[in-house]
Order: C-alpha cells, then sequence, then structure tokens
C-alpha cells in the first residue's frame, strides 16, 4: 500500500511523552488521564496514557471557548488512526487516518473550508492487512482484514469479488464487523491461484458516491 504524506503539522503530538506538569489521575489498572485547563476555568486538553506515561487511546484537545480543536488517536505513544481537526466554529477543518505503524504517515487525508466544502483529499479510504499471508492450504480459510476510513458525514460501503466461474472454488459468506472494522473469511476448496479484490465506495450523506477505490490481489492455494 502506498503511504502519504501530509503536509499537516500535528502540533501537540512533541507532548504526549514529556512529563506532566501536575500529577495525572489514575483511572485503571491500565490507564491513566491527565487534563490541562484555561485560565477561565475551561478544559484545555484531556489525554489518557498507559503505564509508561506513553499516550495510548484517546487524545482530546479543546480552544479556549470550550470548542473542540482536535481529536486524536494514539498507540504507545504513536499517532495511529482517525484524526480530526475542528475550525473554532466546531465545523470540521481536517481529517487524516494514521497507518498503523505510527510512522507518521497517512493512508487518506481530507481538508474543508470554513464553508464546509471538500478543498483537498489525498489517498485512499481502505487498506486491507492480511494476517496469514496470500498462500493457504486447500480446505482451509483464508481471514483478512478491511480497515475502512470513515471521514465526518460519510461513510464506506465495502464489496468484496472472486474470480468467477473458477472450477472447485468456493467462497464463504462469513461477514463480520468488529469496532466498525469488517472481517472478510473466504474458504478455498481447490489450488491454483484465485483473483480477489476489495471495492469501497465513499458516500455522503445523502448517498451519493463521491469516490470509489479498489484493490487487487491474488491468493494462492497450494
Amino acid at each position: 500500500m502506498r503511504r502519504i504524506k501530509f503536509g499537516v503539522a500535528f502540533f501537540f503530538i512533541l507532548c504526549v511523552g514529556c512529563q506532566f506538569g501536575k500529577k495525572p489521575d489514575q483511572i485503571s489498572p491500565d490507564r491513566i488521564v491527565h487534563e490541562d485547563w484555561y485560565n477561565n476555568g475551561n478544559l484545555k486538553s484531556k489525554v489518557w496514557y498507559n503505564q509508561q506515561l506513553k499516550a495510548d487511546s484517546l487524545g482530546l484537545w479543546f480552544y479556549e471557548n470550550g470548542n473542540l480543536e482536535v481529536k486524536a488517536h494514539f498507540n504507545n505513544g504513536k499517532q495511529t488512526g482517525s484524526c480530526t481537526y475542528y475550525y473554532p466554529s466546531g465545523k470540521v477543518k481536517s481529517y487524516y487516518f494514521y497507518n498503523e505503524e505510527g510512522d507518521g504517515s497517512a493512508m487518506f487525508g481530507q481538508r474543508f473550508s470554513e464553508e464546509g466544502e471538500l478543498v483537498e483529499e489525498k489517498g485512499m479510504p481502505i487498506r486491507i492487512v492480511y494476517e496469514d499471508g496470500m498462500k493457504i492450504d486447500s480446505g482451509n480459510y483464508f481471514e483478512f482484514t478491511v480497515i475502512s476510513v470513515t471521514p465526518p458525514n460519510t461513510k464506506v460501503i465495502i464489496y468484496t469479488f472472486s474470480k468467477e466461474n473458477t472450477p472447485g472454488f468456493i467462497m464463504g459468506t462469513t461477514y463480520l464487523v468488529r469496532d466498525k472494522m469488517p472481517f472478510f473469511r473466504h474458504y478455498f476448496d481447490a489450488k491454483g491461484k484465485y483473483p480477489m479484490k476489495v471495492i469501497s465506495e465513499l458516500n455522503d450523506t445523502i448517498r451519493n458516491v463521491v469516490r470509489r477505490d479498489t484493490l487487487s490481489f491474488v491468493v494462492t492455494v497450494e
């Protein structure tokens, strides 16, 4: 999967691993939450940390007027998953989805004007994570994960396809959703190579297709 860099500065990422200005609150055996406040009493930031004091789970940053400025996700100190920036008015300013490696690369991003118009879009809203590799034994299941990126006020519909009229080929119909991430399971009953496709449709709130992306790959059954 091609990775892309966006010209956006995550201005608070340098602070998530630094020392606290005050003692954090212990909320569970493995989670710590730290809050900072403006002089006017409004919440400035709220970040969840693990026991190693690395940002883990969710981070929230607010404008002085109390409106949300940034909502980001972290995994053991690294920025992963969705990150949404907001204008002081509360409207979405930009949306980015960072890869699971946490190296600062985003797989998908959008920027919006203050009027809500899309001014820039880069990347693809889906990617596949292979759990067991591309080669499987005949008669076994091959399960893979599709990570679907869902920008604000949109939804992603994902379809799967296989090569038609393949002799001895059986594809299972198992479809699971776990935390909004679809899992597809396919059953292979013959040897050979089988072309597969994953197609996503990114739709706006009134179900107009605004873009479509396709990922193709081949599964080899031994």
